[in-house]
């Protein structure tokens, strides 16, 4: 270092040490403080300390220089900084060699390597005075800073740039001048994503920081991407060079984690128990720190984790413990870390385990059916895993220990429409399930046959657009999921949900636990195919989609229960989203089997039969009218319907559940408690109406209802009267029951029977041509029409003219 006094009078210079690292002082200075003359210099030496006691790493110092006037050392005082760069290298990071240059020499020069490793460079050079050439290359960045180091582009093209950990400095001492292709080998440089990016730059004068780099114009620049070279082409003066690049073509640096490749198995299947290795081969351009294998059964939330093994050749092993390997399914996933803590991991990946027979039972954990399956009662079965044989007979005939019949069991699946279209199932599909009901015994434990269980990455079931589907869970253990409510409706379950042990579907939710055995049925509530995936969740990721509907509005559940069933997942309401038509918030009745109790709700826009289980409306509406019916099969008791109310009702609504046959309305705005219902016959639907909105639109519509309908059973006069030909005969039911309309002649002869049968309450009429039972034209005179239901009887008097 040189300080040079340019004036007339002496310089009072004083040099102050900032290069520190822990408690060593790595920086020095033959001369700290001195007065330079007038129109002089002096050299100040600066050395390294200590060096052997740095760490291989980077180092930056400064050396502060304050100078005053030595007269008057209190006015004229200024400070200067140099910033000094240490690079540490450890032998294998410096490499030098040299090479003596004949005269008129134009073969490439051979640089004998003092090390052994050659410096990465190789130089064709022109000189004919000859001379000598020698390169030194480094391991680590060229002095650097990121405030003044700069570039110059001849072609305009760098604005930000990365400079390589790596850098030459080539001295050459040759008479005369010379002309040289300079050739520097990057296949030994780190993120080099885009190779023809690449730039070469010279520094002049082996400086520092501060000097830019000058590259060399792309018209003398030469890449070879099969030999990994980039050649700078008629140079004439060396100095200090490196590779530079735009750091979002090539960031030049180690950004990426290491690469794990050819995964092996010692076992492609294995079976329960069994331990086995997992290889991988991993690389990394800074070397590997450490990597671990990741494992985990099907049902653990989380993975466990082991160190695995690396070999000289790169090769990795770790083993899977035979604890984890379980009919529930494996997964597991390598992660590699480098020496710069880059992480990545790869792919999860899924191992299928086998089993043998009788592995997997109703008894496994968390099924649907612990104590076994019941007696008696219908139930909704399915088989988890996948079996090497799937029929009927292989899987559960043998438990029941009988063939099929109606006095021993019956086993149904659901044929795709209607709510109770079933045919006889011979076969256990992955992901469906099936009606069953034994009468075998009681609590009866199934076991299946030899199989493999499913990968953990899901299972996807296609459904239909506005259809139900028995559905099931795959694995053999319990997985929760969530749904889109606005997508699918259920999925629901069928056993005892009832408050008195009534057997029924369970009420709908957004989270469903799907147990192995069960059976569940699902709903696709739009007008497009939807795919249904069942995915075991780990504790960092639920895979299944969950959206909450709106709840601004109110929701009023009505659950009925009888003496033996319950059908508690109906709702009637407004809330905010929905439609006064149908739309995703009106669902359908559900799936009918054998013996049943159903509230259903009736609505004008949907075709006769269809009933829903849900009817949403409009919360821009306020008074509106839900008609209801109550159907069973095996159960003709009294039905209790009892009200939930979900959300909050306007403050002046009302809320009242009106009894069409009993003609009987129920306050339900504030009720908790249950309503009866008497049931009278299984033949027709018990009509109801749920009303709400303000107390006198829910008088008057209440009023107008009753008094449309007949309040006792009645036979009108027929019409015209006389009659030639025909005439018509009006009767009327208060209730469903069992009616008899027949004419008569005056000698209380039966002519014919008009109607005999089960008639729904209302309004009937039947048209009679005056003919008897046999089609035969009857004489004029007088016939008595008689009317027959419930022990009454009607009769009116009829004239025939002709």
């Amino acid at each position: 270092m040189v300080i040079t006094n340019e004036g007339n009078y002496p310089l009072q210079y004083e040099i102050e040490i900032d290069a520190f690292w822990v408690a060593i002082t790595w920086l020095g200075v033959d001369s700290q403080l001195g007065i330079i003359s007038s129109n002089s210099s002096d050299t100040i030496t600066v050395t390294v300390l200590e060096s052997t006691s740095l760490f291989i790493d980077s180092y930056i110092g400064n050396l502060i220089v304050n100078t005053t006037a030595a007269q008057q050392p209190d006015k004229f005082i200024t400070e200067d900084s140099i910033a000094i760069q240490l690079n540490v290298l450890s032998t294998e990071d410096l490499t030098s060699g040299e090479a003596d240059i004949a005269e008129g020499n134009s073969e490439p020069v051979v640089l004998d390597s003092t090390s052994g490793i050659p410096p990465g460079i190789l130089i064709s050079i022109f000189a004919p005075g000859g001379g000598t050439v020698s390169v030194t290359s480094a391991s680590v960045a060229a002095p650097f800073d990121s405030l003044l180091t700069t570039v110059i582009d001849p072609n305009g093209e760098i604005d930000s740039f990365a400079v390589a950990n790596l850098y030459w400095e080539i001295v050459a001492i040759i008479s005369g001048g010379y002309l040289a292709d300079v050739t520097f080998d990057y296949n030994q440089l780190f993120g080099v994503l885009y190779p023809e990016g690449l730039r070469l730059g010279r520094r002049a004068g082996f400086s520092g920081a501060a000097v830019p780099w000058e590259l060399i114009d792309l018209a003398l620049l030469e890449i070879d991407t099969l030999n990994q070279t980039i050649t700078a082409i008629g140079q004439t003066q060396f100095s200090q060079w490196t590779i530079i690049a735009d750091p979002a073509e090539n960031p030049l640096r180690d950004v990426q984690a290491p690469t794990v490749s050819a995964i092996t198995l010692s076992v492609i299947t294995p079976a329960i128990g069994q331990a086995f290795e997992v290889s991988a081969s991993v690389r990394d351009e800074t070397g590997v720190n450490n990597v671990s294998l990741h494992y985990r059964r099907g049902d653990d939330q989380g993975f466990s984790s082991t160190a695995m093994v690396g070999s000289e050749d790169e090769l990795y092993t770790a083993e899977i413990p035979a604890s984890a390997v379980y009919h529930t399914g494996l997964q597991y996933f390598i992660s590699a870390e480098d020496n710069l803590n880059h992480v990545d991991s790869t792919q999860i990946f899924n191992i299928q385990v086998g089993f043998p027979e009788n592995t997997i039972t109703t008894a496994v954990a968390g099924s649907a059916f612990p104590e076994g399956f019941p007696n008696n009662a219908w139930r909704l079965l399915s088989v988890p895993a996948q079996l090497d044989q799937a029929t009927v007979d292989s899987t559960i005939q043998d438990d029941l220990g009988e063939p099929a019949s109606n006095t021993t069991w019956r086993m149904f699946r659901y044929a795709g429409s209607g709510l109770a279209n079933y045919e006889e199932a011979d076969e256990f599909i992955l992901g469906e399930s099936y009606w069953l009901k034994q009468v075998i015994g009681n609590d009866l434990n199934f076991d299946l046959g030899s199989g493999q269980s499913i990968t953990l990455d899901g299972h996807s079931i296609t459904l239909q657009p506005r259809s139900w589907h028995f559905i099931s869970s795959p694995y053999t253990f319990p997985v929760q999921i969530n749904v889109d409510t606005l997508v699918f409706y259920g999925p629901f379950t069928y056993g005892e949900f009832g408050t008195q042990g009534q057997e029924g579907w369970s009420t709908p939710t957004a989270q469903v636990t799907m147990q192995p055995w069960g059976g569940y049925v699902l709903y696709n509530n739009t007008d497009a195919e939807q795919v249904f995936d069942i995915v075991p969740p780990t504790s960092s990721q639920l895979l299944a989609k969950t959206v909450s509907g709106p709840t601004e509005g109110w929701r009023l559940q009505l659950a009925a229960e009888g003496t033996r069933f319950v059908d508690a997942g109906n709702y009637i309401g407004r809330l905010k989203g929905a439609s006064e038509g149908q739309d995703a918030y009106d669902h359908p009745d559900m799936p009918r089997m054998e013996d049943y109790l159903s509230l259903s709700i009736e609505r004008p826009d949907s075709k006769p039969g269809n009933g829903f289980s849900s009817d949403i409306r409009s919360l821009e509406v306020f008074d509106g009218v839900w008609p209801l019916s109550i159907t069973s099969r095996g159960d003709p008791g009294n039905i209790k319907i009892i009200p939930h109310l979900v959300g909050n009702l306007p403050a002046d609504m009302q809320v009242v559940l009106l009894d069409l046959i009993a003609r009987e309305s129920h306050d339900l705005t504030n009720a908790t408690s249950p309503v009866t219902i008497s049931r009278r016959n299984e033949h027709f639907p018990h009509r109801l109406k749920a009303i709400a909105g303000t107390p006198g639109f829910v008088k008057q519509t209440t009023d107008q209802i009753l008094a449309a309908l007949p309040a006792e059973f009645a036979l009108a006069q027929n019409y015209p009267n006389p009659f030639n030909p025909a005439t018509t005969i009006e009767y009327a039911l208060p209730r469903p029951a069992h009616a008899t309309l027949a004419v008569y002649d005056l000698l209380g002869r039966e002519v014919i029977i008009l109607y005999q049968g089960w008639q729904d309450m209302g309004y009937h009429e039947v048209v009679w041509n005056g003919r008897g039972r046999r089609g035969e034209s009857l004489a004029s005179g007088i016939y008595f029409a008689v009317f027959r239901a419930d022990n009454v009887i009607r009769t009116r008097k009829m004239l025939l003219l002709k």
